[in-house]
């Protein structure tokens, strides 16, 4: 795959995006269809090549889960800022881990950084769970309203 990765990608337009997404939905269901959860989606494991064909690479965390079997344990290995929040917390799922799902939200978390620039939420890419879910928890910030926006653009 002579482009790399994807990491630090970019992707403001639709229709690149939308081709995009596509191609990685393609390959997870691939995947998923062989019974085989990935367990470490992110734009650092999507590689492209010049004819703009992606594909998933990077099987090291499914491999170690097969070999182990213990699905309860994937939370200590992959990538903290694209694991689903099930993933990371079991007892949500009463200690039982969709690793299906887990794809989709690594999937979800990916397209939203190619298309924002930037990471979705606000921790580094090996940042910490707790970080991320005190991140959820803060209330959002309050919007400018209009009239302060008019005031602010109009001086």
């Amino acid at each position: 795959m002579d482009g790399g990765s994807l990491e630090g990608t970019h992707i403001s337009h639709e229709a690149s995006l939308a081709d995009l997404t596509r191609q990685i939905l393609s390959g997870i269901c691939y995947l998923h269809q062989r019974k085989i959860d990935h367990l470490d989606i992110k734009p650092s494991n999507l590689l492209i090549n010049s004819e703009k064909h992606v594909k998933i690479a990077d099987f090291r965390v499914s491999r170690i889960l097969k070999q182990t079997m213990d699905s309860c344990n994937s939370s200590v290995v992959g990538t903290i800022a694209y694991m689903s929040p099930d993933r990371i917390n079991t007892d949500l799922n009463k200690g039982k881990y969709d690793g299906y799902a887990g794809d989709i939200w690594s999937f979800g978390a990916s397209v939203l950084e190619f298309y924002l620039g930037r990471l979705p939420f606000a921790v580094g890419r090996e940042g910490d769970w707790a970080s991320l879910l005190s991140h959820r928890k803060r209330r959002p910030r309050r919007l400018l309203s209009s009239e302060i926006l008019s005031r602010a653009v109009c001086k």
